[in-house]
């Protein structure tokens, strides 16, 4: 009797329980967007645009290739693309920044492409940034060559991504 009470009762606590956990995630479509600030859907900016965000802003300074990287290890697609950006914190707090969790690469060709931990940067942009503060560095990519790029950013795992557009015209070789 007491084994079916239990199987009984573990399934309803777990349930319960969990109601409670996402009881308070609220709704995505609560924020005020009557601020002059971007929105994820705006138009993508490109190569020396800044975007504004609620408590941070992106800027996207340049973009160049490289066909080796350290160890003079060699792509695995045509080339290696390195973003130089700058992130500032607008906001009261510490942010950290994750090149893996926060910021993605789509081609032309509607791939998205890895980041490459081989590629030699200037400075890498992992890190946290402190309050008031800004870190500049670069991100990598592997890609093949190709028209353009869109690059993505996230601010958060649940923040929507904001978009810069990269035509391979403004690409620094």
């Amino acid at each position: 009797m007491k084994k079916i009470i239990s199987a009984l009762l573990g399934p309803i606590l777990v349930l319960s329980l969990s109601g409670c956990a996402f009881q308070n995630l609220g709704s995505f479509d609560e924020k005020d967007n009557s601020s002059n600030k971007e929105s994820p859907a705006v138009s993508a900016k490109t190569v020396g645009d800044t975007i504004v965000g609620d408590d941070y802003s992106i800027t996207l300074n340049g973009v160049r290739s490289s066909s080796t990287g350290l160890l003079s290890s060699e792509p695995t697609n045509d080339n290696y693309l390195l973003l130089d950006v700058t992130i500032e914190n607008l906001s009261s707090e510490e942010l950290s920044v994750s090149t893996l969790l926060m910021m993605e690469l789509q081609g032309s060709d509607s791939r998205r492409y890895d980041i490459a931990i081989f590629a030699e940067t200037s400075s890498p942009i992992d890190g946290t940034v402190p309050a008031q503060g800004q870190i500049r560095g670069e991100v990598a990519f592997d890609v093949r060559d190709l028209d353009s790029y869109t690059f993505f950013y996230k601010n958060g795992l649940l923040a929507d991504s904001v978009q810069f557009e990269i035509p391979a015209t403004s690409i620094n070789q």
